[in-house]
Formats: C-alpha cells, sequence, structure tokens
C-alpha cells in the first residue's frame, strides 16, 4: 500500500489515503503448494522485478487480483482515526503472532551468553520433546521468524 495525503472538509490534520494493491494467485495445477494444502497457493510470492511476480513454491508467474479497497488515516493531535472504504475483493493474509517475549527473556536470563540465534533452534526442539502437534511447533516457529525482536530481547 502506497498512500497520499489527502483533504477532508472540517479536517485540519493530516489525512492519507492508500489504495490496497490486491494480492496475487498461483493457477499451476503442478504446484507443491497446491498438492500440499489442496487450494491454490494466495500467501507465498516473490518479486523477481517491478512487472514479474512470481509464486514462492513453484517459481511459475502469479496472476494478480486487483482490489478496490481504500485505508483512510486521519492523524489528530494526540489519536488516529482508521476508516476502511470499500470491500476487499482480494484475500488479506492474517497476521498471526505469537507472543514469544516472555519465554525469550527466560531464556537469556538463563543464559545470558546465549546468541540470538540459539533461542529459537533450542526452543523448537524442547517443543519436540515435549511431544507437541505439528501444529503447536509450526504456530511457535512463525512466532520466532523475526530474529530482529529475538535480538533486541537479548540486548535487554
Amino acid at each position: 500500500m502506497q498512500w497520499n495525503t489527502s483533504k477532508r472538509q472540517g479536517f485540519n490534520g493530516v489525512r492519507r489515503v492508500a489504495s490496497c494493491e490486491g494480492t496475487y494467485v498461483c493457477k499451476n495445477e503442478r504446484c507443491p503448494y497446491f498438492h500440499s494444502y489442496n487450494k491454490q497457493n494466495k500467501m507465498q510470492f516473490k518479486r523477481l522485478a517491478k512487472d514479474n511476480t512470481v509464486c514462492g513454491c513453484c517459481g511459475y508467474d502469479a496472476d494478480q487480483v486487483s482490489c478496490d479497497a481504500k485505508k483512510i488515516w486521519e492523524f489528530h493531535s494526540e489519536t488516529v482515526m482508521i476508516y476502511h472504504c470499500g470491500k476487499h475483493s482480494c484475500s488479506a493474509k492474517r497476521v498471526q503472532s505469537v507472543a514469544i517475549t516472555e519465554v525469550a527473556t527466560k531464556f537469556f536470563h538463563g543464559n545470558t551468553a546465549a546468541k540470538p540465534s540459539q533461542f529459537p533452534y533450542e526452543h523448537l526442539r524442547g517443543l519436540t520433546k515435549k511431544e507437541k502437534s505439528v501444529e503447536d511447533i509450526y504456530a511457535k516457529a512463525k512466532g520466532m521468524a523475526n530474529l530482529k525482536k529475538i535480538q533486541i530481547l537479548n540486548k535487554k
């Protein structure tokens, strides 16, 4: 989403409007994502050039699904109002964030010499030993994908 400054009658603060860029879909029937999940890939894509986006699983050209929805931010002195106009015709990605702050803080307090990259490895290894389900381990792994956040927790 790229935003533009706009004006509204009766509002004197900063107002920004952004259009949804839509999403992509892979139509390759031999895509590994299609065989694994029995549906088209609408989540994992790589932008090779400005006009060239490919499927992150199979590398075939992705078809763009356009969307006319808009998002509007109105910045007041101490608050921000956010409006959504229109209906999304694309499939929005869900943000799934697993809170790891507490677990990471305990880990780094107990292991002061540990590097930030050791935490995800040790934590996921511990989950596999506790015989957690694959879905639980995958959800925890998604939460530990942001190494920058783990580095900040390590410094604290």
